[in-house]
């Protein structure tokens, strides 16, 4: 039946996307030569790789009265030159579609994201240990107006989780919520989220249900949201599972150059979810994302970013700290630190270049394993524009890693050049 229902839908996907071709098309295309001096990451690498790749993709977009439409995709063809790597073609898709059958009462959602992301979560990200995920999720809003300030809002969604290596899900779910307009930068609501995973391997089935209340506040640049409530896990045959659910987020445009955003979020999850989550705030990835066991997990987590642009030149800084715990496999429970700085300078207007220093501390809590990882990213890119729709970069990358396991301790340097045509 879902199969069903998520062939109906990506058809409606495409007549939508069909219709978005004649309002917003915008596409890239390139090449790219690259060298790597560990693309395995091995502590004792035997032999450096290189690599040829083309590329290309395409953005879609529509809104008006009867439908709203986004879709992104990316493919890439990669050829090693030493088969220390098997040749690769990668594909990146990200489509969001809203039809209004009946503006402001009834409509119909179609979402599908089909990415990579890791096979092994312990295991450094590398081109053997990624595996082909696609989340397919459609289904109704209905919203009930009582007044001009409040509404009711009923959702349904039928979801595929697909893995190439771990556990299939579809899900089913639901939720009702209250909206009241307190004021012109005010809204409260009132939301009650039930959700139903069946997997299809060994992974234990389990319904989920979460009550929570949410302001937003919003008054010019500047925005509020935070949330509290519960949410209850039920599991199939395992032990169930409570937990309370709060954010604390806010973005304070100190002025026209210079922001603050900050989050605090104390959330219950499943790394499917998480995953999604985490594509639909940032799909162009460089990495693969490590939540891909079937399990349930708590996390608390904070995030702070500052940006500030400069004449000819801007700069950002940001700071995150996070603590998993994991309730079926508890090895991968753990508190993660990072910080980060990207600067990118403008030499010209056709010129510019961009400076990335990141570093992450994974400490892994079980006292058996052992493990704290110390994880450093130093990053240059050149571009050059030689004209408005065509740029050349050079990119150097280094990679290093510091673990108390000796396995997963590794250092690799990457130098990439990369012409591209875009119209974007």
């Amino acid at each position: 039946m879902l199969k069903l229902i998520q062939q109906i839908s990506i058809c409606l996907l495409f007549c939508v996307s069909q219709q978005s071709i004649a309002a917003d098309l915008r596409y890239n295309v390139g090449a790219s030569v690259a060298h790597y001096d560990n693309i395995n990451h091995d502590p004792s690498p035997i032999s450096d790789e290189s690599s040829y790749s083309i590329y290309g993709g395409v953005e879609l977009s529509e809104e008006n009265a009867s439908f709203s439409s986004t879709l992104i995709s990316q493919l890439r063809a990669t050829q090693y030159t030493n088969d220390i790597e098997g040749d690769e073609n990668n594909f990146k898709l990200s489509t969001e579609n809203l039809w209004r059958i009946n503006p402001g009462q009834l409509e119909w959602y179609i979402g599908d994201t089909f990415t990579q992301t890791a096979i092994d979560s312990l295991v450094s990200d590398t081109p053997s240990n990624r595996q082909n995920v696609n989340l397919f999720s459609t289904g109704p809003n209905y919203i009930v107006r009582v007044n001009s300030t409040n509404n009711l809002r009923f959702e349904g969604r039928l979801e595929n989780f697909t893995y190439e290596e771990n556990d299939d899900s579809n899900r089913l779910f639901l939720a009702a919520r209250w909206n009241y307009e307190l004021n012109s930068a005010t809204r409260l609501t009132l939301n009650d989220e039930a959700t139903t995973v069946k997997f299809k391997g060994d992974s234990t089935d389990y319904n989920r249900n979460d009550i929570y209340l949410g302001i937003d506040y919003v008054r010019g640049l500047n925005m509020f949201n935070a949330e509290y409530g519960v949410a209850r896990i039920d599991n199939d045959g395992a032990p169930n599972f409570d937990g309370n659910r709060y954010l604390i987020a806010f973005t304070n445009t100190r002025t026209k150059t210079s922001s603050i955003r900050f989050i605090f979020e104390n959330t219950l999850t499943d790394t499917g979810s998480r995953l999604l989550s985490d594509l639909n705030n940032n799909f162009f990835i460089t990495s693969s994302s490590g939540t891909t066991a079937n399990d349930i997990y708590t996390e608390k987590s904070y995030n702070a970013r500052y940006m500030k642009a400069l004449t000819n030149s801007t700069i950002a800084l940001q700071l995150g700290s996070a603590d998993r715990n994991y309730e079926i496999q508890t090895t991968l429970d753990e508190r993660e630190k990072q910080a980060a700085i990207e600067y990118e300078l403008h030499l010209k207007r056709t010129n510019r270049m961009t400076f990335d220093l990141r570093y992450y501390n994974t400490i892994y809590k079980d006292p058996a394993f052992n493990r704290e990882d110390k994880d450093y990213r130093y990053s240059v890119k050149y571009l050059h524009e030689f004209m408005r729709n065509i740029n050349f970069t050079i990119r150097v990358i280094s990679d290093e890693r510091i673990s108390t396991i000796e396995s997963e301790a590794y250092e690799d340097l990457r130098f990439i050049l990369s012409l591209n045509y875009t119209t974007l």
